[in-house]
């Protein structure tokens, strides 16, 4: 499915002082002096101004405020941001309420995502570690005068650090329980006179998970591996124009678990709504050939939250990501053209286990079919989407200041969801003529008519 948008706006506001949003200071501990960081500028208008001057409802964090509070994420921004909160299973923001209520791409999200002023489909995008980003706005809506029709709930705006014009390096370690380990690092520096540049690479892994299996002992939730690669460029061409040009690509491989459902398993031999016959781990003396992954027969979450028991793993994949952003300003007397340009695209791929239980096989009463009751659930997301804009500001210090832009946007996905018996060959050929019942030796079951 593909989407084009093209939207023309304009604005005319006047300067006046504002009320800040943001806190410039971090509040101190007990018998400690305050620790001020600063003035803190944001472009929520389109334009540099001071968080104190800028008349928005905004939250603005620089990454030393990040680092003084321990933000690593959007999910952590939620304790400092008032209305903000983020689900980080369907990568879902909400402003003041307001959010897609369906993960559904067809449907517009009321809170929109911008990238160095470029329109992006994922939260992620608006939340990189302190080592990428300079500096993270949130804006609560509407906001729809400057950044689009996803904006009734509010705006995440995130700006990426620029190339310096003396050399600069950095290099980050972090290691901690579980097995996880995080390494980054970033160069930056000039080239020429008028070119420069900033290389980022950044890798993520952790070797535990916060739950176990004991089906087999492996361990899931928050157990995986990331890579990140990023490179800019940014060039002054004599005194009036300036480019910048951003590439980026971020894959992972996690194994994911929130929790575990309580209670007993099922017994039914059909459940409500299944494929086919139920998992009968409630029961696995009543049948012959019973067979399963490990031996415990009761449900492990009742006894232990951290615990479950399950023969198929879950595994996330986010691969043929790729970032390409860039823009160009030209400074005229009175006014300023702008291009601001990007495209995006990825690939999430989702496995999991949708039976809930070991069991491997089993065979039905009174036939001699075998039963497979493993059921594997499979989401899917390939999207891509690019945009276009120009704008055109003033840039003088006058009472009065405007805007006219020109935006373009296209949008191409699939998002297939599927629910399988991989192992219950029957359902790659079903018998849709006389039922016979289950009494044959297979050739009836999902035999050929």
């Amino acid at each position: 499915m593909s989407r084009t948008t093209l939207f023309v706006t304009s604005a005319l506001a006047a300067l006046a002082a504002g009320v800040s949003a943001a806190q410039a200071a971090v509040p101190a501990r007990p018998n400690e002096e305050p620790v001020t960081l600063g003035e803190v500028i944001v472009t929520a208008q389109g334009r540099e101004t001071a968080v104190a001057d800028t008349p928005i409802a905004i939250t603005a964090y620089t990454p030393l405020q990040r680092e003084r509070l321990g933000i690593l994420s959007i999910q952590d921004m939620t304790n400092f941001t008032p209305g903000l909160s983020y689900n980080s299973s369907t990568d879902r923001a909400s402003i003041r309420g307001i959010s897609r209520l369906t993960n559904n791409f067809a449907v517009d999200n009321g809170v929109a995502t911008y990238s160095d002023g470029v329109f992006s489909n994922s939260v992620v995008s608006g939340s990189g570690p302190p080592l990428n980003v300079e500096r993270t706005e949130i804006l609560r809506g509407p906001q729809g005068t400057l950044f689009g029709r996803n904006s009734i709930g509010g705006v995440i705006n995130a700006i990426s650090r620029r190339p310096t014009d003396h050399f600069y390096g950095e290099a980050r370690l972090t290691v901690a329980n579980f097995g996880a380990q995080n390494l980054a690092a970033a160069i930056s520096g000039p080239i020429t006179s008028w070119l420069r540049y900033r290389l980022v690479a950044n890798g993520a892994r952790q070797s535990e998970g916060y739950f176990t299996n004991v089906a087999n002992g492996d361990t899931e939730g928050g157990r995986g591996s990331s890579t990140y690669f990023e490179g800019q460029l940014e060039a002054d061409f004599g005194s009036n124009v300036d480019a910048w040009l951003q590439m980026s690509t971020f894959g992972y491989v996690l194994h994911p678990r929130s929790g575990d459902q309580l209670g007993p398993y099922e017994t039914a031999l059909y459940g409500i709504g299944a494929l086919g016959p139920g998992a009968q781990m409630g029961n696995p003396g009543g049948f012959s050939n019973f067979t399963q992954l490990g031996t415990d027969t009761t449900n492990p979450a009742n006894r232990d939250p951290r615990l479950f028991n399950a023969n198929t793993q879950r595994d996330v994949y986010l691969r043929d990501n790729f970032r390409l952003h860039g823009q160009v300003n030209w400074r005229a007397t009175g006014f300023t053209v702008s291009y601001v340009g990007g495209y995006e695209q990825y690939h999430y791929n989702d496995f999991s286990d949708f039976d809930g239980s070991p069991v491997l096989s089993y065979t039905y009463p009174g036939t001699a079919t075998t039963i497979f009751p493993q059921y594997v659930a499979q989401y899917e997301e390939y999207r891509y989407w690019s945009s276009n804009e120009i704008q055109i500001k003033s840039n003088d210090d006058r009472a009065v200041q405007w805007i006219f832009g020109l935006f373009q946007y296209n949008e191409r996905y699939r998002q297939p969801y599927h629910i399988s018996m991989p192992l219950q060959t029957q359902l790659e050929n079903p018998y849709y003529s006389t039922f016979c019942g289950f009494v044959s030796t297979g050739t009836c079951l999902g035999g050929a008519p």
